[in-house]
């Protein structure tokens, strides 16, 4: 039993990993806005495009990524997508132009669609069931403290050697995943550890039975686009327009302005483990939820509107903004009560499916207004007004309100 749990850990570290470096390939689009910009020739809709283009991919295959893990398990769907996302940073490094660039991140999102289903498989099957909302926020809280450091690092790599030796770096790290996987990764153990209830549930033979059974399921879809609408504030705010706009407006550089937003990411891993353990004796969920949207949106309203906020206030705010916005994470448990007859890796999919799909859509919605707000246009580099910023990103702090409002209408299991 001892081995079992050693070998428990050493999984659940390496798809942590995993899941540490798709944030990497995620959030780091904010930082090469700039540089992709200058180099292909680009204006802020080319941008969006561009630095959206991974969630396409990742956001539509992610509910066919949680069947194919229930049918499948994950260690063939991590090996494939490890494999995959090599090949995908190598032509992104590669590309000589925008257009291969941008089918470049379509593959990538492709690649590590499987990789946050997958974990979660594992954590099911590893590790006994009342763990399981805890292991969800710490996933979640491991992988963004990591991107707290690597996102400093990341602004100061680009900044000396330039975007295409962090392009290579990424091919390193996502070739060394494509070695471990194989060697390390088990689907079960040999003793059950694990082996929630829900995963007695077996995938539907025809895929789009299932799909139907949660698209048609109105609280299941509510639930997962509050997870969206409040993860995406903070995904397109760091990995679109919010770190140019913290370099015009707050007067930063590029690594002030990569580090001082990372802190959401800290403030998500600091306080994702403590919301973990406090779901078990939460009795209203729904207060809890409604409340942390609203205060998320009076404090990107902050960041936004108070330009002369003081540097340390700034990284401060962003904080607050890491631990009131993490309630999200939630969702990825309270799906698997409002669905009960669709399989457990399906239903986390699904609720990623929505979770992520806000992302690229508000993308480009904030490029076309950036791009049609702006008072004046220099194609190749961001010369966009503070105000024309604010016009764009005032959608972030609106987009949180609606999701109180969206989760007024699921009904959960409350006391």
């Amino acid at each position: 039993m001892q081995k079992e749990r050693s070998r428990a850990l050493l999984i659940f570290s390496l798809a942590t990993g995993f899941v540490l470096f798709q944030f990497l390939l995620q959030f780091t689009a904010g930082i090469l806005t700039e540089n992709l910009m200058r180099d292909f020739t680009m204006g802020a809709i080319g941008a969006s495009v561009l630095t959206s283009a991974y969630y396409y991919t990742y956001m539509i295959m992610q509910t066919p990524a949680g069947y194919l893990t229930d049918r499948y398990g994950a260690r063939k769907l991590l090996i494939f997508s490890a494999s995959l996302t090599t090949l995908a940073c190598l032509l992104f490094a590669l590309s000589p132009n925008a257009a291969l660039a941008i089918i470049a991140r379509l593959i990538m999102g492709f690649g590590v669609s499987f990789v946050f289903v997958c974990t979660l498989f594992l954590c099911r099957n590893w590790f006994p069931s009342h763990m399981y909302p805890f292991l969800v926020a710490l996933v979640e809280a491991i992988g963004l403290l990591g991107m707290v450091f690597a996102n400093a690092y990341t602004a100061s790599l680009i900044t000396h050697v330039g975007w295409h030796s962090f392009a290579y770096a990424c091919v390193a790290i996502s070739l060394i995943f494509t070695i471990l996987v194989p060697c390390f990764i088990r689907n079960t153990p040999k003793r059950g550890l694990g082996q929630l209830p829900l995963d007695r549930i077996k995938p539907s033979a025809h895929f789009h039975k299932d799909v139907i059974k949660l698209f048609t399921n109105f609280r299941a879809v509510c639930n997962g686009l509050y997870a969206g609408a409040l993860m995406t504030p903070q995904t397109v705010f760091i990995a679109s327009w919010g770190i140019p706009f913290l370099v015009s407006s707050h007067k930063l550089n590029l690594t002030q302005a990569a580090i001082s937003s990372s802190f959401i990411f800290l403030g998500t891993a600091i306080a994702a483990p403590f919301f973990g353990w406090f779901y078990n004796y939460c009795k209203k969920p729904r207060f809890i939820l409604a409340l942390m949207a609203l205060l998320t949106a009076a404090l990107y309203c902050v960041v936004i509107f108070v330009v002369k906020l003081d540097y340390l206030w700034l990284c401060l705010v962003f904080f607050l903004i890491g631990i009131t916005s993490n309630v999200y994470l939630w969702n990825y448990t309270l799906i698997h009560e409002l669905e009960p007859r669709v399989a457990a890796s399906t239903r986390i999919g699904f609720t990623n499916t929505l979770g992520i799909g806000v992302a690229p859509v508000l993308q480009l919605i904030l490029g076309f207004v950036l791009h049609n707000v702006a008072h004046t246009h220099h194609i190749g580099s961001i010369h966009y007004a503070v105000r024309d910023y604010q016009w764009a990103l005032s959608l972030l702090p609106i987009l949180c309100v609606a999701c109180a409002v969206l989760i007024l209408f699921c009904k959960y299991k409350e006391a």
